[in-house]
């Protein structure tokens, strides 16, 4: 039996940090939303600070992406770490929501996530990514990006399960005190997020070329410019239930933050399988096919949530929904690293992630205000619709290039010896 090659150094201190993270976004992407409701906030008002929250994290992500490649990537990710402990501070000190609105706009705790960003690094994610490119190196880079996804879901999965401490922990003279304790817990990982990643080295950058001054070379721009396009319109959709869903689940069949936790639970534990079908699929078909497969199944289903008779019906719904669109997110956070020059990936991603979040700026509060009037359909019909769109748009983009590496496959069949 072949031995499994080691893991390059410093990968998995990142996979580390992104899978506490990912705990901690499992748990509050579930509880916060109806934290909130407990506190007494509108929907409307829920709506507008997630809109907020996206600009927010739209033009941070522009920043540290631009940044990261000149200045480091390490610095901003211990950022991220310390935006996460004073998020978990924070949110235990005060019950004001003019207090938790700023933990909710810059350390993006609490909005997302849900089986889908849980994962991920929020406005820090052009630096996360182009580190774990950069030390991945090219022929490794998509298994490792895929590790580390499935690593991370996993562990978003045990943090929805975490958010049931809300139910669980409640008394009738405390009935906050499940929340405090996750909030506890987001203070601690952002701690030991902070403690792994201190030994952590990153290479100097690598001067730019004598007389270069754009921020990305003109076959970079191509390339980010079509899938900031195709991702602006996902954005835009997943904006009008993105941070909603557990308040959509608890109007529509009354149920707490346990069972949503649960639910939220099932889609992470998929995820393993779905990235490795994913994978398969993208070998035998090519990376742009299965993206856009995968992708193009889940708004159907999504079309069909607010017909379901029950929570149960509701909920395989949505499990199945996030599996697809879930499984191509290795091949797809991959494919956009390979698309443009190694030492402009920070910025790339920079520019491609604001290009999706400011869309999902527009749909919050529209979502916010459709709740408060009873329409729990139109949200996500919505939804599936602009994620429809962005799948077909990704493959009149993209399809050259599977076409492009299948011909190089046959070409070396072709040339090489007979056996």
């Amino acid at each position: 039996m072949a031995k499994r090659a080691p893991l390059p150094e410093g990968i998995a201190r990142l996979i580390a940090v992104r899978t506490l993270r990912s705990v901690a976004q499992g748990a509050l992407g579930v509880a916060f939303p109806l934290y909130l409701v407990r506190l007494g906030v509108s929907t409307v008002a829920i709506g507008a600070l997630f809109t907020a929250a996206a600009v927010a994290s739209a033009a941070l992500t522009l920043a540290v992406g631009l940044l990261a490649d000149r200045w480091g990537r390490k610095p901003f990710i211990v950022a991220f770490a310390v935006l996460t402990a004073l998020a978990g501070g924070v949110l235990l000190a005060s019950r004001s929501f003019w207090a938790l609105a700023p933990v909710v706009v810059l350390a993006g705790i609490g909005r997302g996530g849900l089986g889908i960003g849980g994962g991920q690094a929020g406005a820090f994610a052009p630096a996360l990514q182009a580190m774990m490119a950069e030390k991945s190196g090219d022929a490794r880079r998509t298994p490792i990006f895929a590790l580390a996804s499935g690593i991370s879901a996993y562990a978003s999965a045990g943090g929805a399960l975490l958010s049931g401490a809300a139910d669980w922990l409640a008394r009738p003279s405390a009935p906050l005190l499940g929340y405090q304790a996750l909030f506890a817990m987001t203070l601690a990982v952002g701690l030991a997020m902070i403690i792994v990643l201190h030994p952590l080295r990153e290479a100097p950058r690598a001067p730019r070329p004598a007389g270069r001054q754009a921020v990305l070379s003109r076959a970079s721009w191509a390339a980010v410019g079509k899938l900031s396009l195709a991702g602006g319109l996902n954005g835009l959709g997943m904006g009008f239930v993105t941070g909603f869903l557990p308040i959509w689940f608890n109007l529509r069949f009354g149920v707490g933050v346990a069972a949503v936790g649960a639910l939220m639970a099932g889609v992470g534990l998929l995820a393993g399988p779905a990235f490795a079908l994913a994978s398969r699929v993208a070998r035998r078909w090519g990376e742009v096919r299965a993206i856009t497969f995968f992708r193009g199944i889940a708004p159907f289903l999504l079309a069909a949530m607010p017909l379901a008779s029950s929570f149960t019906a509701a909920a395989a719904v949505y499990v199945a929904a996030m599996a697809f669109t879930m499984a191509p997110m290795p091949i797809r956070q991959s494919f956009a690293m390979g698309v443009v020059e190694e030492r402009e990936r920070a910025s790339a991603t920079g520019i491609r992630a604001t290009a999706v979040r400011l869309p999902s700026a527009v749909s919050p509060t529209l979502t916010g205000y459709l709740l408060d009037v009873g329409d729990l359909g139109l949200p996500l019909w919505l939804m599936a619709g602009c994620m429809a769109l962005s799948a077909a748009l990704y493959y009149t983009f993209f399809q050259e290039r599977d076409l492009m590496a299948g011909r190089v496959v046959a070409e070396a069949g072709r040339s090489a010896p007979a056996g």
